[in-house]
């Protein structure tokens, strides 16, 4: 470290977490430079159970010495008042020396599970939530907290005096980057208030927002006068993005929505997981409200969370003013002919297609897609049909591979390419059955030059069995051009990758730092050796039961 503060901080905020732990511990100086930025942000306590409660162990030892130097005090006659955002009381604790260098918390759902352990909260009057206030006092006021997640119809989310989390709901609120909102039944109209009054609490910190409701008919709010909306009305000027995950429309319900969207200028990325009736009102939103949209998710994460049809992804594909750059289809979502078409509008600006495996309709359609977009940078398609020839994109004319416009410009590709006779046929005598496709394959692939990914496998076990060699045997010697390559993914439980092949790729994809998928103990040998610095994913079970040496 230089012994300059703000040099010293600039140098730190280039910091990873694990680099900073390295720093803190060479020297004392180095320690004390080092140790305020890892508590930045607590946001990594959310990945380990163990970890959080660690974290809960160093705010309850801080909590104990407060309230004993508090009685020290009362007894000697002093008035001590509590107040959310006072200060410390002591400097023995690493939460009092630290507490106040905390920028952003973790989910507060979280901490709330960990500080409800017997072990944290078996001292009688010591409840999770006094530990959660008590955090809150030792930090500093502008700090913000990375989730929370409300149940509209939980009671414990009334915000009248009397809520033991009144204190908490208010305190996070402002402060809240990822808010989300449920309710596990349809809002009558004075939940819909209550749902905007929250909302209304949210200030510039709101990055996300997801909202897991359900307004239908009966839910109107049109006795509430347009003025007092926009009163209590506040702009969210850093939401980013908005998630729905049920999209519902009624004329009864039309004044929620306006509220909403309103507040959404800055909205880049929309998310609509299931969509109910009409959804006119939506895309008008997104076109008048929404100028900076940009990417869109359709479809829910995971199944029986609803769905949206080949007609409103169309849609909604027809709601971004300067057109989609990032484009996400879900498996349950019904991506069609009519959605293709509508896509197709967005070839010039598109950069990122991600669908998945169980959508078929770009089977056919997954040269066109590659061929017609300027600026695409990411195709993730996993759908195991796809036909090599067909990839391939030959010119039936000519013979000749057909110029695609991405050629210059992909950087990571996800896609199944399958051939048939497998890898196992390659040292039979139907070895040159196919040579002709593979061939055509790795001329293909060969003109991505700026491709950093390259994954060919998508778990499924048909796949594997029928997939790209990826020998030198079988053309890989054709892609020596891809020098940019960071990342290969292959099908582990069929490809006849060994020795010779790993050291080709090593010594003609210099950046190379990760093979996935590798099962020839040799070649794995090999690796550890002369390039620990490659990652490795390996299938233990079949390399105990299918040796290839």
């Amino acid at each position: 470290m230089l012994g300059i503060q703000e040099l010293d901080d600039l140098i730190c905020l280039q910091l990873t977490r694990p680099d900073l732990a390295r720093c803190a511990q060479v020297n004392k100086k180095w320690h004390s430079i080092a140790i305020p930025h890892l508590w930045h942000d607590l946001t990594n306590l959310d990945r380990s159970f163990t970890r959080r409660l660690s974290f809960c162990r160093v705010v309850l030892e801080d909590y104990l010495g407060e309230q004993q130097q508090r009685q020290k005090w009362l007894d000697e006659g002093y008035v001590v008042e509590q107040n959310v955002q006072s200060q410390s009381t002591s400097a023995l604790t690493a939460l009092a020396k630290y507490g106040s260098c905390i920028r952003v918390l973790p989910a507060l759902g979280n901490l709330l599970n960990s500080f409800h352990c017997q072990s944290l909260t078996a001292r009688g009057e010591i409840t999770a939530e006094g530990l959660v206030l008590h955090l809150f006092r030792r930090c500093p006021p502008y700090v913000q907290v990375d989730f929370f997640m409300a149940h509209l119809l939980d009671k414990e989310l009334d915000l009248r005096p009397g809520n033991p989390k009144k204190t908490i709901i208010e305190f996070t609120l402002p402060r809240v980057r990822r808010l989300c909102v449920r309710a596990t039944s349809s809002l009558s109209s004075s939940k819909v208030l209550e749902l905007m009054d929250l909302l209304d609490q949210c200030s510039e910190a709101l990055l996300e927002l997801e909202l897991d409701i359900d307004i239908t008919a009966g839910t109107g709010i049109n006795d509430v006068k347009e003025e007092q909306l926009e009163k209590r009305s506040k702009d969210w000027i850093s939401l980013k993005k908005l998630c729905l995950y049920m999209w519902t429309d009624n004329t009864d319900t039309n004044t929620f929505w306006p509220w909403l969207f309103k507040r959404c200028g800055r909205v880049e990325k929309l998310e609509v997981h299931s969509t109910r009736g009409t959804i006119q009102v939506l895309v008008q939103a997104m076109l008048s409200q929404m100028p900076k949209l940009t990417e869109i998710t359709l479809g829910a994460a995971s199944p029986g969370r609803g769905s949206v049809d080949d007609s409103a992804i169309a849609d909604l594909l027809s709601g971004s003013c300067k057109g989609w750059r990032g484009l996400n289809v879900r498996g349950n979502s019904k991506f069609g002919m009519t959605a293709m078409k509508a896509l197709e509008k967005h070839f010039s600006s598109l950069e990122s297609l991600v669908v998945d495996r169980t959508i078929d309709v770009l089977k056919d359609g997954l040269a066109k897609v590659l061929s017609s977009c300027d600026n695409l940078h990411t195709l993730m398609y996993e759908n195991s049909y796809s036909d090599p020839k067909m990839f391939a994109d030959q010119d039936p004319t000519t013979g000749s591979l057909k110029p695609w416009k991405c050629e210059s410009t992909l950087k990571v590709l996800h896609v199944t390419i399958v051939s048939t006779p497998g890898p196992r046929a390659w040292r039979d005598s139907n070895f040159n059955h196919d040579q002709e496709t593979q061939t055509l394959v790795y001329d293909r692939l060969a003109r991505l030059t700026k491709l950093e990914t390259l994954c060919l496998d998508n778990n499924t076990v048909w796949a594997q069995s029928v997939c790209l060699g990826m020998t030198l045997d079988s053309g890989l010697h054709k892609l020596s051009g891809l020098t940019m390559l960071k990342e290969l993914h292959v099908p582990s439980k069929r490809m006849r990758i060994e020795v010779d092949e790993v050291q080709w790729m090593t010594e003609n994809w210099p950046k190379l730092r990760g093979l996935y998928g590798l099962c020839n103990e040799k070649a794995i040998a090999w690796l550890w050796k002369n390039h620990p610095e490659i990652k490795l994913t390996l299938d233990h079970l079949w390399l105990e039961e299918n040796s290839y040496q």
